[in-house]
């Protein structure tokens, strides 16, 4: 089942006149996140809900939205290269090489001689409740060259459509960046920008730890933790019980207690284990009777505890 946020929820064809071309999504960073930090992957391959990875989210909104020439993963700077999903057709890992170009640099460099009419850039540590293509329909209808997704607090939503001439402003060599230099020189150029506002809960920034639980909730379709005490060793906690996303081939002991947290497949939670506001990684276990709260648990008993989450 999906959940009623999901982009793709209703099943149906969403491809039309107004899809784009392609999609860039931005999957890397100077310094990483400390989600990054503590997963020691890119966020794009995390199991996000039973639909799959953070990618395989973006990829199933593209393909929805009509995007219809090609899905570039483009990295760079600290941490992994995300993985490409099983089968996945049109979806290629680019290497930002330079490490200096920016986020807008690192777009033109990897779709430069594509031919690509329009194109999508999103950040990619992000997971997007609306549906796609209405910003792509909103960039279309109204003739602007460039359309800036914006949430429904008011704050940026890391999502943008391109005109290919707005993108040719793009210098061949040195950084730019997208929110301030490559816009700026999009206005300067008295081209059009529009601001679009996004429903739902908008676009999910997946930076840390409680970000990922949001939206693996928000995912699948599960109300939000409450923020709720931490127990602690000598405290009595409460009894077994199961509250959070869990992967239907991840291990878990009936009498375990999971509450508020991702626990992700091929992960297990040993009898009379507590697992709060966590992360459990593929192959990472939780044996019996440990308590895991706030942490990123990876495997080979790696813990990456809740101090990771401040910046």
């Amino acid at each position: 089942d999906r959940s009623p946020s999901d982009p793709n929820a209703d099943g149906h064809d969403r491809a039309s006149s107004r899809g784009a071309s392609g999609l860039v999504l931005l999957a890397g960073s100077l310094v990483p996140s400390p989600l990054v930090q503590a997963a020691g992957c890119s966020v794009l391959s995390l199991w996000l809900a039973e639909a799959g990875t953070v990618l395989d989210h973006w990829i199933a909104s593209a393909v929805r939205a009509g995007v219809d020439r090609e899905i570039l993963c483009v990295f760079g700077g600290a941490g992994a290269p995300p993985t490409s999903p099983e089968g996945a057709v049109g979806v290629r890992i680019v290497q930002d090489r330079t490490g200096y170009r920016g986020p807008a640099g690192s777009v033109r460099d990897a779709v430069e001689g594509l031919g690509l009419s329009r194109l999508v850039i999103a950040e990619g540590a992000r997971y997007l409740t609306d549906d796609l293509g209405t910003l792509l329909e909103a960039h279309e209808k109204t003739g602007a060259d460039v359309a800036i997704a914006r949430n429904p607090d008011g704050s940026p939503a890391g999502l943008y459509v391109a005109s290919e001439r707005s993108l040719a402003l793009i210098p061949h060599a040195g950084y730019l960046d997208l929110k301030e230099q490559w816009l700026q020189k999009v206005s300067g150029a008295g081209m059009r920008a529009i601001v679009h506002d996004l429903s739902g809960k908008g676009s999910i920034s997946l930076r840390t730890r409680e970000d990922f639980i949001r939206g693996s909730f928000e995912a699948s379709g599960l109300r939000q933790p409450a923020r709720t005490r931490i127990w602690g060793a000598g405290s009595s906690m409460p009894g077994a019980g199961r509250r959070g996303v869990v992967a239907k081939d991840a291990e878990v002991a009936p009498d375990a207690l999971v509450m508020d947290s991702v626990v992700m497949p091929g992960a297990r939670i040993e009898p009379e284990a507590v697992v709060l506001r966590s992360i459990v990684m593929p192959g990472a276990v939780v044996s019996g009777g440990d308590e895991v709260i706030e942490t990123v648990a990876a495997p080979k008993g790696r813990r990456i505890p809740v101090g990771a989450d401040t910046e």
